[in-house]
């Protein structure tokens, strides 16, 4: 991706792309039917929906807390919805920035 660099593991993006990719992802999370929906899933089973091939989205919520777990690739980014409150993943999964995806360490 354009305007991207990476510096000690971190996904460092420029407020061009930053703005691009929040478009890609807006597009993508309203996209969803209803019943497929990443964002409306509490289990992390829709987290897979339509991912784009350069890199992994993950969903935000519409308010309120949830708890999903998923399979990310290692090999793309992760660019992510927030809603008010910040999202935490566990230690066994992926850290915002981290490019090596799920891959446990």
């Amino acid at each position: 991706m354009s305007g991207t660099e990476s510096v000690d593991s971190t996904w460092k993006l420029s407020n061009e792309e930053g703005g691009a990719l929040a478009g890609r992802w807006w597009k993508w999370a309203l996209s969803a039917p209803d019943d497929r929906s990443p964002v409306k899933d509490t289990t992390g089973e829709h987290a897979a929906w339509n991912q784009p091939d350069d890199l992994w989205f993950l969903a935000g919520t519409y308010g309120g807390r949830v708890v999903r777990r998923c399979a990310i690739p290692s090999d793309r980014p992760v660019f992510g919805g927030f809603n008010r409150s910040s999202q935490h993943l566990d230690h066994g999964g992926v850290r915002w920035g981290d490019r090596q995806g799920g891959r446990r360490r």
